[in-house]
């Protein structure tokens, strides 16, 4: 079965993009050349899977008549950052440096990416939220209690849900607004 299938290609992605950052990282801190060639051989394979799945998904969310100019698009760009990797190459001579550097925005990639999935999130609940609302006043044809039933109870399950958040788990409640020091947090 095609992995993309199974999994999304958004997943495998962001998989690619951390297998990246982290050999990417490694290689920087080889202590040989061989050791460094097994790390770069898996960063190559990283860069394989990004720049298919990102090109597959380019070609597919554009119009037919567009396809071509979106091809040749990604292929010039992709020439014109690896100008620019031999520019920057050219000013740093150090090679561990240098893929430090190389490997940083990555860092940068991966939290704006987590950052839009935690918002996509929030909006999509909050969709459905406006979805299911009317749907539930619609339960008073069956009994008028129902909906202040359901609109009670599910806030008072959330909110025993969130004593089982990393954060509130055995922990104490604050009687006040400041914050808590580390040193009286239980772990």
């Amino acid at each position: 079965m095609v992995h993309y299938i199974r999994f999304g290609r958004r997943f495998l992605v962001l998989l690619n993009m951390c297998i990246l950052l982290l050999f990417g990282v490694a290689s920087a801190f080889s202590p040989n050349f061989f050791i460094y060639m097994a790390l770069r051989f898996v960063v190559a394979t990283a860069v394989a899977g990004i720049s298919s799945n990102v090109f597959v998904l380019g070609v597919e969310w554009t119009c037919v008549s567009k396809r071509g100019l979106i091809s040749l698009s990604a292929l010039a760009f992709f020439s014109v950052g690896l100008m620019l990797m031999s520019g920057v190459a050219y000013y740093i001579r150090n090679w561990r440096i240098l893929h430090l550097v190389f490997s940083s925005p990555l860092v940068l990639i991966l939290l704006a990416v987590y950052w839009q999935s935690g918002v996509a999130l929030n909006i999509t609940s909050s969709r459905i939220g406006a979805i299911v609302a009317p749907l539930i006043w619609l339960l008073d044809t069956y009994h008028p209690a129902i909906p202040m039933v359901v609109y009670g109870t599910f806030p008072i399950i959330g909110g025993f849900l969130c004593f089982l958040l990393p954060e509130t788990l055995n922990m104490e409640l604050q009687d006040h607004t400041e914050q808590r020091s580390v040193h009286n947090m239980v772990v």
